[in-house]
């Protein structure tokens, strides 16, 4: 399909939208920036169970999620865990069905919920790992020599999806694939079968931009339409400084062709540490329109969350109320995620969640994990949704 470059995507500064800081305290070994160089997604939360899973330094962790927001948000509560292990260089944890999957770049292994004690191996991987997902009792991986594949939770089986992938994102009906030539395609996900959607490729304007300096990293979806994907500079694992140098752009695909508009608010590129590129984000579905979707942004390589409302970046108008990770007490560097996970079950009255309201009992709680093994919770509020 066409893609034309237009204008860049407008950043609203809004006296709506914006965090509530609940509090932040260490839980976890910190990894003291040598991090397993893959997409860390080492938090994950089942509102279902009221439980959550994480990982940092060398140790992983279940425990309950009032008792962990409990723990966070004020001075008196202990936090215990459920079950612990020491295990390095976790890159990945998630909740599926009546376990809980943790991965390394090598092997991944289940945990099962109803008997704590059972943490065995479902697979070792040939090529080590740089990015997972999972969905439909699926798990897609991208390996260190880009290709993509499908392991079945259920039979066990893999099977080839792509190749020469440099990211993927995927939700319940849909997988977004950016490739090495910097092209994207996108699948329909039905029963565990893929049907390509759409494909698009650059505008000729950034086609003429050289590879070295604007690699593709990632692509995330935010809509069924809407992409935010990534391209910069190659960072590897050897490096000892960094500096990142990214463009990112909203992508619209609407009737066979592709509109790109570069945004310079979403999550700045300003981390220090090296990380494999990665932007991770909750979305939550009809917070202010039925059918609209408001996306919470985080990076690897920034300390800085950021809101997309499906529009336009939102910019909270209060420093107090955007919200950043800190900076290390260690290092004096900034800090930045290795999960984002949101809340919609624990309870407990947060006061002032925004100018003009006393308390609220219920907001989206967004748990955010960084590299020290710190945990902060932050409520995404919307003044006149609360309001009324």
């Amino acid at each position: 399909g066409a893609s034309s470059l237009k204008d860049e995507v407008p950043t609203e500064t809004s006296e709506d939208f914006g965090f509530k800081f609940l509090g932040q305290k260490q839980i976890l070994p910190s990894f003291n920036e040598k991090l397993p160089f893959a997409s860390l997604q080492n938090l994950d939360i089942s509102n279902s169970k009221s439980l959550f899973v994480a990982a940092s330094g060398s140790k992983a962790v279940v425990g309950e999620l009032q008792l962990l927001r409990d723990h966070i948000t004020s001075d008196s509560t202990p936090l215990t865990f459920k079950w612990e292990k020491e295990i390095p260089d976790v890159i990945f944890v998630c909740f599926h069905g009546d376990q809980v999957l943790v991965s390394t770049r090598n092997a991944l292994y289940s945990l099962d919920l109803e008997e704590l004690s059972e943490f065995r191996t479902v697979t070792s991987f040939e090529k080590p790992v740089f990015q997972l997902k999972n969905v439909n009792n699926t798990l897609v991986i991208l390996n260190s020599v880009n290709d993509l594949s499908a392991l079945d939770l259920r039979t066990k089986s893999t099977k080839q999806l792509a190749q020469n992938v440099t990211s993927f994102d995927v939700t319940n009906s849909q997988l977004a694939v950016l490739l090495k030539d910097r092209s994207f395609q996108s699948f329909a996900w039905r029963n565990g079968e893929m049907e390509k959607q759409f494909e698009f490729s650059l505008p000729s304007e950034l086609e003429e931009l050289p590879v070295e300096e604007y690699s593709p990293l990632s692509v995330t979806i935010l809509s069924p339409q809407d992409f935010l994907a990534v391209f910069g500079n190659v960072i590897s694992e050897t490096d000892d400084e960094v500096s990142y140098d990214q463009k990112m752009y909203i992508i619209k695909h609407i009737d066979g062709s592709a509109s790109f508009q570069e945004t310079f608010d979403i999550t700045p590129p300003f981390g220090q540490i090296v990380r494999f590129p990665y932007m991770y984000k909750v979305t939550l579905s009809g917070l202010i329109e039925p059918d609209a979707n408001v996306n919470v942004l985080a990076s690897s390589c920034s300390s800085e969350v950021s809101i997309w409302d499906s529009k336009q970046v939102i910019e909270p108008s209060q420093d107090s109320e955007r919200a950043v990770l800190p900076i290390s007490e260690e290092t004096d560097k900034d800090t930045n995620p290795i999960g984002v996970a949101v809340d919609v079950v624990t309870s407990g009255t947060i006061l002032e969640p925004c100018s003009g309201v006393d308390t609220i009992e219920r907001l989206p709680l967004v748990y955010i994990l960084n590299n020290e093994g710190s945990l902060q919770i932050v409520g995404l509020f919307h003044v006149a949704a609360i309001k009324s």
